[in-house]
C-alpha cells in the first residue's frame, strides 16, 4: 500500500509503517487520521484508539473504512470453513460504533451497497486460491456453482457491503 501510495502522491506526502497501537507522532499532529480495511486486524483495538486519539488535533476526524455482515457472502458460501464475516465481527459497520464510542463523538456510519459481477469462474477460483485462508481445498464444487450461475444470469454476483465510520475527537 505505500508503494501504491507513493507511486500516485511521489514526494507530495510521508510515508510510515507504524503499529497503530504505538504511533510514532507527537500529540495533537493530526487534523484527520484514516484506516483502510486494517482494525479488523488490530489485537488491541482500544489501545489504537487511544492512540488515534492521542495524535488527533481537538475536533479532529477520524474515519474507518471497515465492511458489514453478509460482505462477499457467496464468496464465502462456496468454500466450507471460510469465515470473512469475523472480520465484520470484529469491527466492521455493526460493530465498530460501539467500540468507538468510549474515545470519540459524533460517530455515523455511512454503507455503501455493491456487488461485484464475475462472468469468468476462473477469476472467482484465482481469488479463493490467492486468500491466506485457502489451503488446497477441493474446488471443483465451487466451480461447478460459479458457471452454473454464469449460464443461468449471465454472472456470479458476489455482495459487498463496504462503508465508513466517521467520528470526530471531542
Amino acid at each position: 500500500m505505500i508503494e501504491a501510495a507513493r507511486r500516485e502522491l511521489g514526494e507530495h506526502a510521508g510515508y510510515v509503517v507504524a503499529d497503530a497501537q504505538e504511533l510514532p507522532f507527537p500529540a495533537e499532529s493530526f487534523d484527520a487520521v484514516l484506516a483502510n480495511h486494517m482494525l479488523y486486524h488490530v489485537p488491541d483495538r482500544s489501545r489504537a484508539f487511544v492512540e488515534i486519539r492521542r495524535v488527533l488535533v481537538s475536533g479532529g476526524t477520524f474515519h474507518a473504512s471497515t465492511i458489514g455482515r453478509g460482505h462477499l457472502a457467496e464468496l464465502v458460501a462456496l468454500v466450507p470453513g471460510w469465515d470473512l464475516g469475523r472480520h465484520a465481527e470484529a469491527f466492521g459497520l455493526e460493530t465498530g460504533s460501539e467500540q468507538l464510542q468510549p474515545f470519540f463523538a459524533y460517530i455515523r456510519v455511512e454503507r455503501f451497497e455493491d456487488a461485484l459481477a464475475v462472468t469468468d469462474a476462473e477469476t472467482v477460483l484465482a481469488y479463493i486460491r490467492s486468500s491466506e485462508r485457502y489451503h488446497g481445498e477441493d474446488l471443483t464444487g465451487a466451480r461447478k456453482t460459479v458457471q452454473d450461475a454464469i449460464a443461468r444470469y449471465g454472472a456470479f454476483t458476489i455482495a459487498k457491503r463496504p462503508g465508513v465510520i466517521g467520528c470526530r475527537k471531542p
